[in-house]
């Protein structure tokens, strides 16, 4: 098992990941409806390929929260 499954923090990502929707939480308030800039997501890249359970299933969840703000303002396109 990894160090990081050991802290018990798995145990509070998933039920979080599991219990909200990704749409939903980026219409959550002001801090999320407008989304992050594309260097705050970069950052997240190399979590999706973390060893870490939870990292992956974290960065997972806010690329997909960011798809759902970007087609809701019709910001799709590559960047």
């Amino acid at each position: 098992m990894l160090m990081c499954c050991r802290s018990g923090t798995l145990k509070l990502v998933e039920p979080f990941v599991n219990q909200h929707d990704p749409v939903q939480f980026g219409l959550s308030d002001k801090e999320h409806y407008h989304g992050q800039s594309s260097a705050w997501l970069r950052r997240l890249v190399p979590l999706l390929k973390s060893r870490c359970h939870e990292a992956r299933i974290l960065a997972a969840f806010h690329f997909v929260v960011e798809a759902s703000i970007r087609k809701r303002q019709e910001k799709l396109q590559a960047r």
